[in-house]
């Protein structure tokens, strides 16, 4: 947001590691309740997001910035928060 280069576009400040939704699901359970989580699975929809990779190139290239917390460190200070 300071920097002259950001104006007008748009950054993905995420963590690179791709990680599926069923992987978010058990680090936010096992966080909270401290046990492993059973999932019962559906049939996906065509659209669904199987996994996200977000592609955090730009945010280095343009504006020198990565990421210093994990996902699982950040799950974990968000559960703390709320």
């Amino acid at each position: 947001m300071e920097s002259s280069n950001a104006i007008n576009e748009d950054f993905n400040i995420s963590s690179p590691i791709p990680t599926s939704v069923e992987e978010l699901g058990h680090m936010v359970w096992n966080k909270i309740h401290g046990t492993q989580a059973t999932f019962e699975h559906h049939d996906p929809f065509s659209y669904d997001v199987q996994t996200r990779s977000p592609d955090t190139s730009k945010a280095k290239q343009i504006l020198n910035f990565e990421t210093r917390i994990s996902l699982e460190e950040s799950v974990e200070e968000v559960i703390e928060y709320m």
